[in-house]
């Protein structure tokens, strides 16, 4: 049933987005949940976009600079330094130009390095948002681009990497953005408004630059694709915020779960051990 769900799939994708639309109402959501997991949408995905990216990775940074406004980020901070986590980084990850010490975070890490060779320095990690396998205060920057409506739970993951980021970090966020509630699909989840990321987001960052625009998508992008966009992308960087004195803030509880999680991946990728370094 597995390569016949993978076809389904992969047919499904390549008919019109009307089709698409028509056939999700008529088909009731608890079938859809029986048959199909939201990784097998997100695989299919990627392995019809790894043949295309593979042949100009340099498209994503193009893509940065016209649709997610990277010269504006780039007068608040240097890019091209520190320690980077990038949450749900996918094939196309914006670590191919940010950061010096790269870290790819997937739920799919081990099937995207089977479908697509990244660039050297570059180390992918089976993770998910939820519990990020990685000891607290360990990043200067993590990036979350187009994922945080994909995971189960935004909240706990805004709380994870509010957790991993050093003191003064910066989070770099994109996220489409919706007027109105609606229904969607297996692979994204959520829906999130205006409000609802503001609030996500308030207590633990000040932003430091927000930017909004139609959203376009990596692969319309690169298919010259002039579609009508249907909703907006919002675009982030954020710096986490000093503790408040006597505010009681309290630990991450994932903390000891996610160091369990960070030992077992360090042996499945054969990664060097991370340690409580110096910050």
């Amino acid at each position: 049933m597995g390569g016949d769900k993978h076809m389904i799939i992969k047919l499904g994708q390549r008919l019109p987005k009307p089709i698409r639309e028509s056939i999700k109402k008529a088909l009731p959501e608890e079938i859809l949940h029986k048959w199909f997991k939201k990784d097998d949408f997100e695989l299919a995905y990627q392995e019809r976009w790894a043949k295309r990216f593979s042949q100009d990775p340099a498209i994503v940074e193009r893509f940065w600079n016209q649709h997610r406004f990277l010269n504006d980020i780039k007068q608040h901070i240097d890019i091209t330094t520190g320690r980077v986590l990038d949450v749900g980084c996918g094939i196309s990850t914006a670590l191919h130009f940010i950061g010096s010490q790269q870290y790819g975070l997937d739920p799919l890490a081990e099937q995207y390095k089977k479908l697509y060779s990244y660039p050297a320095g570059i180390n992918i990690i089976t993770g998910t948002g939820e519990g990020i396998p990685f000891e607290s205060e360990h990043f200067d920057m993590v990036i979350n681009s187009n994922v945080l409506d994909h995971v189960e739970n935004p909240e706990k993951t805004i709380n994870e990497i509010h957790r991993v980021l050093k003191p003064g970090g910066h989070f770099l966020l994109t996220v489409e953005v919706f007027s109105e509630q609606q229904k969607r699909d297996l692979a994204h989840p959520h829906c999130l408004d205006e409000s609802q990321l503001n609030n996500l987001l308030k207590d633990k960052f000040d932003i430091k630059l927000s930017k909004q625009t139609p959203w376009i998508g990596l692969w319309n992008f690169e298919r010259n694709d002039d579609m009508e966009p249907e909703n907006d992308e919002r675009i982030i960087l954020a710096r986490k915020k000093p503790p408040t004195s006597g505010s009681g803030v309290e630990p991450c509880n994932n903390n000891n779960e996610a160091n369990r999680v960070s030992r077992h991946n360090r042996e499945a990728n054969r990664m060097e051990p991370i340690v409580n370094e110096e910050l």
